[in-house]
């Protein structure tokens, strides 16, 4: 099937499309890892972990969706560096697909079936985005196998339907607090904050390196403070809290 010509983008226009993308996949980065932490993480049940085995399968699937969201955004970003462009790491507030424009906001699910469809709307929107970019990808060297390969969100919300099993358990949702109940809490909720602006700004140090190499004392540094704030999420979590994932 040929491609109309008239309606490909640019090579500028697509990389003002992929800035977007990356915004998007940041957004999609905090959105599975709200989605992990709201399912208990790998907390033991008395701690406010997973109730059932079918929920810590749906948390362990949300840990890994997280990492290949990460993976999405670290490609996205290579393509916009290579190409000369200085990724921000900013982070989208909406995505707009084939249903209309969804909202991005780190979510307060009320049950396992919310979650799942808000999920499964969440991916088919980035992946229609993808779907939508492919016929340009030619126009910028490296965005033809990241937006044919992108394309994979759907398979990740399915993985979490499968998990979580049908009906899924009522209780697979341990955590749903978002307001601190004391100046205790409030210290962690601001500690995860400031774990996340430093995570950001490593990222956006490593993956806006014009030379990958040049980016790796970054990396490393990102990789640290990765963990470092997956601990604050678990300690979070552990006492009822949602983090906040406040932009910085």
């Amino acid at each position: 099937m040929s491609t109309d010509q008239s309606t490909l983008l640019t090579p500028d226009q697509l990389l003002d499309e992929l800035e977007v993308l990356a915004a998007v996949e940041h957004a999609m980065v905090v959105e599975w890892l709200t989605v992990g932490c709201a399912l208990g993480m790998d907390l033991p049940p008395e701690d406010g972990g997973p109730l059932t085995d079918a929920a810590r399968d749906a948390a362990g699937a949300a840990a890994s969706i997280a990492q290949d969201e990460m993976r999405h955004l670290s490609r996205v970003c290579r393509v916009l560096a290579d190409a000369g462009r200085s990724p921000s790491l900013d982070r989208a507030a909406a995505v707009t697909g084939p249903a209309g424009v969804l909202d991005l906001t780190p979510p307060t699910v009320a049950d396992a079936p919310a979650l799942i469809a808000r999920e499964e709307a969440l991916a088919a929107a980035v992946d229609w985005n993808y779907a939508r970019l492919l016929p340009s990808a030619a126009v910028v060297d490296g965005a033809q196998d990241v937006l044919q390969d992108g394309g994979t969100h759907a398979a990740g919300a399915a993985a979490l339907r499968r998990a979580l099993g049908d009906p899924p358990p009522a209780d697979a949702v341990r955590v749903r607090r978002r307001t601190a109940a004391d100046a205790s809490e409030q210290r962690l909720l601001d500690a995860g904050d400031s774990g996340y602006a430093v995570v950001a700004d490593a990222l956006r140090q490593w993956l806006g390196a014009a030379d990958p190499f040049a980016g790796g004392g970054f990396r490393q540094l990102a990789v640290r403070a990765m963990g470092h704030l997956d601990e604050l999420d678990r300690l979070q979590a552990q006492r009822g809290l949602l983090p906040a994932f406040t932009v910085p």
